[in-house]
């Protein structure tokens, strides 16, 4: 009963322990997640008002983090996280499987390419602390209108975790919510 207690203890202190940052910088010269290169000049986030209303989330990766075993496992994350914080939001969510393309509708396609990524679960955290290592995201986010696929902007988006906080630190489910808040302020700035 005591292990049950402090079980829950330690899940509710890790559910509310260190909160994810997110370091946001320019993709300068980096390749896009359709193979291009990005230019030094990329536009900052600018998502227009009628594309603020709906959000598409479509996720690749680069072959590392694809052929990853837990790809399909932190990819179902992204989209419960984003699903529950565009609700929340009031944006409209929808996910896209496949190559990224627009729809000829108004609305924003998110277009998430993980370059690497190291997943750590919040289980994985409370039973093993320090012992699971560091989570990790390093992603390039790309917005386009949904409806013709301009690019609207572009950032890389990246998180990390220090073992040293023990079941403290920010594991993966909380860094995607910060990445999460941050794509939906990007949406609704004006």
């Amino acid at each position: 009963m005591k292990v049950f207690k402090f079980l829950t203890l330690a899940t509710l202190i890790a559910l509310g322990g260190c909160a994810a940052t997110v370091q946001k910088g320019d993709i300068s010269n980096a390749s896009t997640p359709d193979g291009k290169t990005a230019s030094s000049a990329a536009p900052k986030v600018n998502i227009p008002e009628a594309a603020s209303k709906r959000l598409v989330l479509n996720m690749t990766g680069s072959k590392v983090s694809t052929e990853s075993k837990d790809w399909v496992s932190f990819k179902d994350e992204w989209r419960a996280i984003f699903q529950e914080q565009t609700k929340a939001a009031g944006i409209q969510f929808e996910w896209q499987d496949g190559t990224p393309r627009p729809l000829a509708q108004n609305g924003t396609l998110l277009v998430v390419n993980v370059n690497d990524y190291r997943f750590v679960g919040i289980g994985a955290r409370v039973m093993f602390g320090i012992m699971t290592g560091n989570a990790y995201i390093d992603a390039q986010l790309q917005f386009r209108d949904l409806n013709d696929g301009k690019v609207l902007g572009q950032e890389a988006y990246n998180t990390t975790s220090s073992a040293t906080q023990g079941i403290f630190s920010a594991v993966t489910p909380k860094q995607i919510y910060a990445i999460a808040d941050e794509v939906i302020r990007d949406m609704k700035a004006r």
